[in-house]
């Protein structure tokens, strides 16, 4: 988990509606509206119910997702993170996203993976296979006696598909990887050799260690490069990632002169003014006007389902990547709760940039911090970041005297939530 504008949204259910997921799942899967449903469905939500219910149940659901649902929910179930450390690829993981499509149907699994980000699936496919042009193997004419071997005794475990040999480096999952190359190779023939060639960059034995350069391997800087497209995917959904969330509070201890705003937070919210926002909705509203003739019949199939995994805690209210900021902006009360419903009367603009600041400190709180020995909860965060600056904001009253109404109007939170951080550091 990671985020920010509004603050990354990840309600927390309550176990009865836990419970009852399983029972939505089965009902979402029996309806013969489930194509028309799964595209309206957020990435939040899909992945809600792979986390609570199992990838294997949740097959079906997969292959019906759009191209942006797919990439969204991998960038949230691929990688794996630590409390404040920094999130890693989980080979393993995709290799049993690779087996479930798979089990949906060799066709269904190529078209999933065919739409997929190139450079996820590359960084998953290369921990399992390496890829080699066919020619690589073939005998070279020197004397009628040299026998020229095809390598190890790989032949279980080596085939050639689509005119590259593909060579296991670790056996789980062969079947499954097979079968799909071969789908993606007879449907998705240029997502196919995109792949391929991806892989085969990866399988080279390495460099020549001279030490007389300090380089990334191949593999290496393609899962650095994987895992920057994916924090830049999900930056635009207001996410921080725990390596910005680190720097943003290591700064935020220093004190800095003037009004400087902390460059962290400065280049954040810059990149979600000037950036092109990432629509993850897009097809998914394609889906459902394309399902503009279906019947009343339908229709209420549809709703009737939605509501009821509402009811079950599924379906969030607000984008994903978003926590909340809170309704009532602090403690009831409290010297944030006054300025913040002030700001809301005399100038919307403003109050909508100070929920934004208080769901980007939350979703720092988040990614780079621990509580105890686990992370945040994203209830516990935006608590904690409201709590922190309505502290710093008392005090200024205590020393000053009242602040004016129309504080907020002019002044962000994110200099009041360090003002409060440098003074706890000082004692």
């Amino acid at each position: 988990m990671s985020e920010a504008p509004g603050a990354r949204r990840s309600p927390s259910a309550s176990p009865a509606r836990v419970a009852g997921s399983a029972g939505v799942l089965a009902r979402l899967l029996d309806t013969p509206t489930l194509p028309l449903i799964v595209p309206r469905l957020s990435p939040d939500t899909l992945h809600r119910l792979v986390r609570q219910e199992g990838l294997d149940a949740c097959g079906p659901l997969a292959v019906l997702a759009t191209p942006a649902q797919l990439a969204a929910v991998l960038d949230l179930d691929l990688w794996r993170q630590s409390p404040g450390a920094d999130e890693r690829f989980d080979a393993a993981r995709f290799g049993e996203w690779l087996e479930v499509l798979v089990e949906q149907g060799e066709e269904a699994a190529a078209a999933a993976v065919a739409s997929m980000p190139p450079a996820v699936v590359v960084a998953g496919l290369s921990r399992y296979v390496r890829v080699f042009d066919a020619g690589t193997f073939e005998p070279t004419a020197q004397s009628d006696d040299e026998v020229v071997p095809h390598g190890r005794d790989t032949a279980l475990h080596t085939c050639e598909v689509g005119g590259y040999v593909v060579r296991a480096r670790i056996t789980d999952r062969w079947d499954a990887v097979v079968a799909l190359l071969a789908a993606l190779d007879a449907a998705h023939h240029e997502a196919f050799h995109a792949l391929m060639r991806g892989c085969r960059r990866l399988s080279n034995a390495g460099r020549e260690v001279d030490g007389l350069d300090d380089l990334l391997a191949d593999r290496e800087q393609w899962q650095h490069d994987t895992d920057l497209a994916r924090e830049g995917r999900r930056a635009r959904q207001g996410y921080v990632s725990p390596a910005d969330a680190r720097a943003f509070l290591q700064v935020a201890r220093v004190r800095r002169s003037g009004a400087a705003t902390n460059p962290v937070a400065a280049a954040f919210f810059m990149s979600l003014r000037d950036g092109e926002p990432l629509d993850e909705r897009a097809d998914a509203d394609a889906a459902v006007d394309g399902a503009a003739g279906a019947s009343d019949a339908e229709g209420d199939e549809v709703q009737e389902t939605l509501a009821l995994m509402a009811d079950a805690g599924l379906i969030a209210d607000g984008p994903r990547g978003l926590l909340e900021s809170g309704d009532s902006g602090g403690r009831p009360g409290g010297v944030l709760h006054r300025l913040l419903s002030a700001a809301a009367r005399q100038d919307a603009e403003a109050a909508l940039a100070r929920g934004q600041e208080l769901a980007f400190l939350a979703n720092v709180l988040v990614s780079g911090c621990r509580l105890q020995d686990r992370a945040f909860t994203p209830e516990e965060a935006s608590a904690a970041a409201r709590a922190v600056c309505d502290l710093a904001l008392t005090r200024v009253e205590a020393a000053d005297g009242a602040i004016p109404d129309d504080f907020l109007c002019g002044h962000d939170l994110v200099g009041v939530f360090e003002r409060a951080g440098r003074r706890c550091t000082r004692r």
